[in-house]
């Protein structure tokens, strides 16, 4: 007995869904998933959202490990929209919209994780799709819709006479969704100014060209820092487009 040794140290995340993964690859579908689940609890937490599209009934599960990815409306791609992953797209961002081709506007996705242990028929609908995205965040930089500039503005000018910064919640695609619950909706709004903190270089690049003032930057990360919670959860009746009618994000400032 003087060889044995008391353990207490908790075990990292990766280790609990290692081991997780490794059970249900032998068929012990349940406890491998609760065990892959603990491990990402332990570093991400869950949060409950709603699920909704126009061809199928509401449903609420378990989903972690938010990420999040940006992108603009592209005149010239064949999707419709880019990312924003070089200078040469945020100058070509820029241009287009000071060609009244594309609004000023920068789209950020969230993708979830849907939990290991949630209901079968509800990860098969997740699967089709091959992520789920239940909603963006819209950053709008102008009012001025494509094509009704003034003749004889700098770029600098026209940002200046219509700029209007703001924070929009929006439906990612035909299908999406929103957060079940205010402590979820609580637990988002605290982790986001993280997850936006990688795209703000490419803000202040589209600033930058566009010769907005430091103080333009500023208001945006204030903006992003006060979401307001009660704009990000909804109830559960029917099919809720109205999750999504609601104003800005945050306090007008």
């Amino acid at each position: 007995m003087k060889y044995l040794k008391k353990f207490n140290e908790r075990l990292s995340p990766e280790v609990y869904k290692r081991a997780g993964s490794r059970l249900i690859g032998l068929d012990k579908e349940e406890r491998g998933s609760k065990l892959y689940d603990y491990g990402n609890e332990l570093e991400h937490g869950f949060y409950n959202i709603h699920f909704a599209n126009t061809n199928s009934t509401i449903f609420t599960e378990k989903f972690t490990n938010p990420k999040v990815s940006s992108h603009v409306y592209s005149p010239n791609s064949t999707s419709g929209f880019r990312d924003l992953k070089s200078e040469q797209d945020i100058e070509d961002f820029v241009q287009d919209w000071y060609n009244g081709d594309s609004s000023l506007k920068i789209f950020f996705n969230f993708k979830f994780e849907m939990a290991k242990s949630a209901a079968d028929y509800n990860k098969d609908f997740i699967k089709r799709y091959g992520d789920y995205t239940p909603f963006m965040i819209c950053l709008e930089l102008c009012e001025q819709s494509p094509g009704e500039f003034d003749e004889g503005l700098d770029i600098t000018d026209v940002y200046d006479r219509y700029k209007y910064i703001g924070l929009y919640l929006q439906k990612s695609k035909s299908y999406y969704g929103i957060f079940a619950d205010r402590k979820s909706a609580l637990k988002f709004k605290r982790i986001l100014p993280s997850l936006l903190e990688p795209e703000l270089n490419k803000i202040y690049s589209v600033l930058s060209i566009i010769g907005a003032p430091v103080e333009d930057f500023e208001k945006i990360k204030e903006k992003i820092n006060s979401v307001r919670v009660n704009h990000l959860y909804g109830e559960k009746t029917g099919f809720k487009k109205n999750w999504f009618d609601k104003p800005e994000l945050t306090s007008s400032f």
